[in-house]
């Protein structure tokens, strides 16, 4: 048996004629990443870049400043991007899809960070 066919036994590719001796369901699936923007509000000012979780439609931060999760009820406003227009419009609508572009979160979900405390100064 030429090694071309010995490794076919095993699921890998079978160089000698092209063909993948394997069952579908151990191909894996392609699942497209889609990225969201969160804005700080209407100016659209950039805070982090999030990325949903399909079967909880939670959102997951990936960067950027904002809250560690954003679920669909924290949402204020959602926006497409126009890319004839460049610009970012609100789209009319509550639900999130992989239509939308990026979003907006009320203003009591941005956290005050407590600033780092002051080092009291000691007389020399």
């Amino acid at each position: 048996m030429s090694p071309g066919r010995l490794s076919a036994q095993n699921g890998e590719k079978d160089w000698e004629n092209g063909s993948t001796i394997s069952s579908p369901a151990s191909i894996p699936e392609y699942t497209a990443n889609h990225f969201l923007i969160l804005f700080r509000d209407t100016s659209c000012q950039f805070r982090a870049v999030y990325t949903m979780n399909p079967e909880t439609e939670e959102m997951v931060r990936l960067t950027g400043i904002g809250p560690r999760n954003i679920t669909p009820e924290m949402v204020e406003s959602i926006y497409k991007y126009s890319s004839d227009r460049k610009q970012f419009t609100v789209i009319p609508s509550k639900t999130m899809s992989m239509s939308v572009d990026a979003f907006t979160i009320p203003n009591h979900f941005w956290q005050k960070r407590p600033g780092t405390p002051k080092k009291l100064s000691t007389p020399k």
